[in-house]
């Protein structure tokens, strides 16, 4: 099963499908993970999300990453969201997952939200309440099959 751990901005309900992404941050991105060691890895984000403090996103004005100059709204790289994602990533890590691209981990990490046309987060500060983890399927759409709490 190939995931990724993101934080949804909008209203999106587990086992809910989509073609087109809605607001998110990525935490890590696409890994691939098999048989039981997927049992242990969500025991695993569920224990740390229960423990973990709501992360907030704090907008710190527009760019543009990667390769494709893609515009986004940058989000205030906080240790609490610096944490999480090394935390998630060390879960994934330790389960046997294998990290489709290591490009946007660790020091290459950059905290954002990828703008949809004009669109990106609706206020300068967004509390995120869940924890997210989405599937890649067959057909190209996204599926989220997880959603887990933050303390």
């Amino acid at each position: 099963m190939i995931l990724l751990t993101c934080l949804i901005l909008d209203r999106v309900k587990r086992q809910e499908k989509f073609s087109v992404w809605p607001l998110h941050l990525t935490l890590v991105p696409w890994f691939e993970i098999r048989g039981p060691n997927l049992s242990t890895f969500l025991i695993a984000i569920q224990r740390l999300a229960n423990s973990s403090p709501k992360p907030t996103l704090t907008t710190m004005g527009s760019g543009k990453l990667g390769p494709k100059k893609v515009e986004v709204t940058i989000i205030k790289p906080t240790s609490l969201l610096i944490n999480l994602h090394q935390d998630l990533l060390s879960i994934v890590l330790e389960n046997n997952a294998k990290l489709i691209s290591k490009n946007y981990v660790e020091e290459n990490f950059k905290p954002h939200v990828t703008k949809r046309g004009e669109r990106g987060p609706a206020q300068d500060r967004t509390v995120c309440r869940k924890l997210y983890l989405v599937a890649k399927c067959e057909d190209g759409e996204r599926q989220v099959v997880e959603v887990v709490n933050f303390k």
